[in-house]
């Protein structure tokens, strides 16, 4: 005969992986959008650029619905996430031509795009990057104080449908030119 003790534990353990296997199920449908930031030359160029790259790893499909960039500094807001600013800011034209597969240059000032970039659906698995040269980079860095730094630090952030903030992994950092260094 099995004492008591020994079922009441069984059931207990069979209770607990119930309720973990409901929670992995229910976490799978959300979104889960990782995003990654690089850098990169630009083909035949001297320039660089910059892009996020937003994976759907759910799922389920979701939609992003703005991108920007969270700095340091300033006071976080309700989201926690600290001050941000939209990203990427209008591309330079010579941008176009060095995109690579399934990448987004945010239309210049005045263009019309052919299609609308935001909100974007991704279904699982798929992917998205959002680009920008870094002269342009360097120009939305300079509309916020940095102190006594050049270097800025920052990530990026993807809101979903749900309202949900989904951040770059780690904190990268750009060296801003120096507006007082004298030409030599």
């Amino acid at each position: 005969m099995i004492p008591d003790w020994i079922t009441a534990v069984v059931a207990l353990v069979a209770l607990l992986l119930s309720v973990y296997n409901t929670l992995m199920q229910q976490r799978d449908r959300y979104p889960r959008l990782r995003v990654t930031i690089d850098h990169r030359g630009i083909p035949d160029t001297f320039d660089t650029a910059w892009s996020c790259r937003v994976v759907n790893e759910g799922s389920g499909p979701a939609t992003i619905r703005a991108v920007r960039i969270f700095y340091k500094g300033g006071s976080k807001d309700r989201s926690g996430q600290g001050p941000r600013i939209p990203f990427p800011p209008p591309s330079e034209p010579k941008l176009d031509r060095s995109l690579l597969e399934n990448e987004v240059r945010f239309p210049r000032e005045g263009e019309t795009p052919g299609e609308k970039v935001l909100p974007r659906d991704l279904q699982p698995t798929q992917s998205v990057r959002f680009v920008t040269n870094e002269v342009r980079l360097h120009e939305l860095l300079d509309r916020w104080p940095r102190g006594r730094f050049s270097t800025v630090s920052f990530r990026i952030g993807v809101l979903d449908h749900r309202d949900k903030w989904h951040t770059s992994e780690g904190i990268r950092e750009v060296i801003q030119p120096d507006e007082e260094d004298p030409v030599s």
